[in-house]
């Protein structure tokens, strides 16, 4: 059987993270992929636990060259995963945009399939989380997300013309009806299958 990697997908403050952190503890014998990025580190972040931060000068002597499984840039930082990074565990979460899923489906091979899950709320409750979790704000809430939106809104017109495919819709506040903070039954073991199962076409 092979791996399963399952990619959380998800605009800025949607709780990826906390999507991910939930399913790995609940789960067990799940790993959370970490990528690299040149972004300087937030004050709540950890190395090798958000990412690992690197300079721009590391990325070039060190990483430019090597070969990569998914690559984006976001705000002129680079966001990155290597081929050899990769997990050997049989079951790994990775938080991507939708260029760097693009990139995964470009550049898997057959060693494991792909699951995705899309994590969703409003622009208000986005926008509260952006403004208090950060400390000191270098890109505003509305300019960040209106240029995430520029990829966001393509993916979303690529799922809804069946492009890509999304198998779990999560709402982490009250605008959708598979909310997070329930996390019951019936989404723990949508979760479940995706894991387990290699499914037709990834």
């Amino acid at each position: 059987m092979r791996n399963t990697l399952l990619c959380i997908l998800g605009r800025t403050s949607s709780g990826k993270d906390t999507l991910a952190k939930k399913i790995a503890e609940f789960f067990g014998d799940v790993n959370i992929l970490v990528s690299y990025t040149t972004r300087p580190k937030r004050d709540y972040e950890t190395d090798g636990v958000d990412h690992y931060f690197i300079s721009e000068e590391e990325y070039l002597d060190k990483y430019a060259d090597k070969e990569k499984l998914a690559y984006t840039e976001i705000n002129g930082y680079r966001y990155f995963t290597l081929k050899e990074n990769v997990s050997l565990s049989k079951k790994t979460l990775y938080i991507i945009d939708p260029a760097g899923l693009k990139d995964i489906y470009a550049n898997k091979d057959g060693s494991f399939h792909v699951r995705t899950i899309y994590v969703k709320a409003s622009d208000d409750t986005r926008r509260e989380r952006y403004n208090s979790r950060e400390e000191t704000i270098s890109v505003p809430f509305d300019e960040r997300n209106k240029k995430e939106s520029e990829q966001f809104d393509q993916f979303d017109a690529d799922i809804k013309n069946k492009q890509i495919k999304i198998d779990l819709d999560v709402y982490t506040d009250d605008s959708g009806k598979n909310k997070l903070y329930l996390f019951g039954d019936e989404f723990l073991s949508d979760v479940y299958y995706m894991l387990k199962s290699e499914g037709n076409n990834n």
